[in-house]
């Protein structure tokens, strides 16, 4: 109960309160047999208890992701992110469903390829959040914002990538073999050697089409 809001305790008890005036009355009969219902006033309170534990613990699951993923995002990305959610959010429930939740990643520039789109969305959308619809797969909030960060994570690595091939090239579009076997150990520069590709009416090493098939570009 500590937990609970107190205008949710006060609505709570107030509907609880004409099973308790019963209970009551029945104790006072002594009609401890109740031939409607093998529930009792205490079984209720048991169940409610119970539920009210579930809610917490899945409210404070909720709130720890939001908490982890805002600790790695700035609090303007993080607003961003809840304005696209909540724009493409037509039902206005706090979910959205696999069309929202693709027209919301486009909004935000993400590159998905259309065949990849139903996985990405069954990877992080889950069942029964809907009471309406409980076998609908949908994505809440915590589920769109961990989607993001892994999207800037992956991102941050692939610009990171670039960005070191960029140095070593000197800001060139392509590198030399010479520039690679200068710039890092023999047997790192041999594997890169082999995987880089000679670009089109050029002797340099094609870099950003390698970093680009690593992270799943385009």
């Amino acid at each position: 109960d500590a937990k609970l809001p107190p205008d949710a305790k006060e609505g709570r008890d107030a509907k609880l309160l004409p099973a308790q005036e019963l209970s009551d009355k029945l104790m006072e009969a002594a009609e401890l047999d109740n031939p409607y219902t093998a529930q009792t006033i205490m079984t209720l309170k048991t169940q409610i208890d119970l539920l009210d534990k579930v809610l917490r613990d899945k409210r404070s699951f909720v709130e720890g992701q939001l908490a982890r993923a805002q600790a790695e995002i700035t609090s303007e990305q993080y607003e961003e992110i809840k304005k696209v959610f909540y724009h493409f959010d037509k039902s206005k429930d706090g979910l959205l469903n696999q069309l929202e939740f693709a027209a919301a990643i486009k909004a935000m520039d993400f590159e998905i390829a259309d065949h990849e789109q139903q996985p990405t969305f069954l990877r992080f959308a889950k069942e029964g959040q809907r009471a309406e619809e409980p076998a609908a797969m949908t994505i809440d909030l915590s589920g769109f914002t961990t989607f993001v960060l892994q999207q800037y994570k992956d991102n941050d690595t692939k610009d990171t990538l670039f960005a070191a091939f960029e140095t070593v090239a000197n800001g060139k579009d392509t590198l030399s073999a010479e520039d690679i076997r200068a710039a890092i150990p023999q047997e790192e520069a041999d594997y890169l050697l082999s995987q880089l590709e000679l670009k089109d009416g050029d002797h340099g090493l094609e870099y950003k089409k390698f970093t680009e098939a690593i992270y799943g570009g385009t």
